[in-house]
């Protein structure tokens, strides 16, 4: 557990984050590192209890942390102690990464780690992170772990780009789309009523249905609204029961490359964190402890730790992995020929960069389809308004004609 140790020290008040396993030991971490004659402990406190009065506000972007980390490895290449490259960076724009960069400098100069010192703010650095940096640290490989994060933030930087570029013309489209609608619906369709009524005009079928939507629109507006809260409702139930969920997202895979797609993306970042975390020398099954909080999808977590428990028992992460419904077959033959050969680092990433392959010609397949689809709704929405409309003035002149 992390915790926060505030004493007198040198002069002024300090902020140290110590990982102990309860109060007393953080105090005897401290005193151990810092000299119990030149320090006086004022207050304890465990992060997770105090975590709103610590918090720093702000927002800090995968961006930034790339960057943070290929500064940190340039500058730890040339020659520089961690603490030096740590002061020289904590002079940001981002405000909060300077804050909190200020913070694990006090806490270095008094004696901790790089990782204990960046421990203490779980909202910036997270367990990914933390656990590379420690092993990093442990092995002597601080300068390459540093490159990997780097480019594991890059990557899924990149990612969420190209998926907002897939859905934002979708999703102008739509929102104009119904704009258009709820304007139509509330002013030109009551007039246009209106109109047919005192016309007595025979109205078609068509026409009559889009009347009573307008009569109406605020209830089926309401309904849909009610209809997505039973939804979420729904949602939530189902996934406080754990089995029924995980079958529910099997079946989602199978879904025509909008489901391929959540399945690659996921399986490449578990992919290139394995490598990262194997290459800093993290046990198997700690990695896998650290791959399951990376997704949010139920099924993929309970793989992981069926091929954690395998591990434990002395078996191979293949062994683990065989009947997984995530995982390919490609991908599990990587993994064994990376295990027989000892560089399974090296397989995952060339699985990672093969999945990634994957996703980007699937991403480019996706703008045009989604934006065909909508074309389609949209254009048939326009045809029913069109044919609503029209079709009582074409009476309209047959009457009179």
């Amino acid at each position: 557990m992390t915790y926060k140790v505030k004493a007198y020290y040198m002069g002024k008040t300090r902020t140290f984050t110590v990982e102990a396993e309860n109060e007393k030991d953080a105090i005897e971490k401290t005193y151990e590192r810092i000299g119990a004659q030149r320090i006086t402990i004022l207050s304890v406190t465990a992060e997770n209890k105090n975590k709103s009065k610590n918090k720093i506000s702000g927002k800090i972007k995968p961006k930034e942390l790339e960057l943070f980390c290929r500064q940190m490895h340039a500058l730890i290449s040339s020659g520089i102690t961690v603490l030096e490259a740590v002061e020289t960076l904590s002079d940001r724009e981002n405000k909060k990464m300077s804050a909190v960069l200020k913070e694990v400098a006090d806490n270095i100069r008094a004696g901790f780690s790089l990782s204990s010192s960046l421990g203490g703010y779980p909202d910036v650095f997270d367990t990914v992170f933390l656990s590379t940096i420690r092993a990093a640290e442990e092995s002597g490989s601080l300068e390459n772990a540093l490159l990997w994060l780097a480019d594991n933030y890059k990557r899924a930087d990149e990612f969420k780009r190209k998926l907002r570029q897939a859905v934002t013309y979708p999703s102008i489209v739509v929102v104009f789309a119904l704009i258009v609608t709820i304007g139509l619906f509330t002013f030109v369709v009551p007039k246009f009523a209106e109109m047919l009524t005192q016309g007595g005009i025979k109205i078609p079928l068509i026409t009559q249905i889009m009347l009573y939507i307008s009569s109406h629109f605020i209830f089926f507006v309401l309904g849909f609204i009610a209809f997505l809260f039973l939804l979420f409702l729904v949602f939530k139930a189902l996934k406080r029961n754990e089995k029924i969920f995980a079958r529910i997202e099997l079946k989602f895979l199978h879904v025509p490359i909008i489901g391929k797609i959540f399945r690659l993306m996921n399986l490449s970042k578990i992919f290139w964190v394995l490598a990262l975390l194997v290459r800093s020398g993290i046990q198997i099954d700690y990695a896998l402890d650290i791959l399951k909080n990376l997704t949010g999808f139920v099924s993929l977590r309970q793989e992981l730790e069926n091929a954690k428990i395998t591990v434990q028992k002395g078996g191979p992460l293949s062994s683990g992995l065989a009947d997984s419904k995530w995982i390919p077959p490609a991908e599990i033959k990587m993994i064994v020929v990376g295990e027989q050969s000892g560089n399974l680092e090296k397989m995952a990433e060339q699985a990672a960069s093969l999945l990634d392959t994957e996703t980007d010609i699937l991403l480019g397949k996706l703008p045009p389809l989604v934006e065909t689809l909508t074309t389609i709704l949209v254009g048939v929405g326009v045809l029913i308004v069109l044919l609503s409309l029209f079709l009582p003035m074409i009476a309209t002149y047959q009457t009179i004609s």
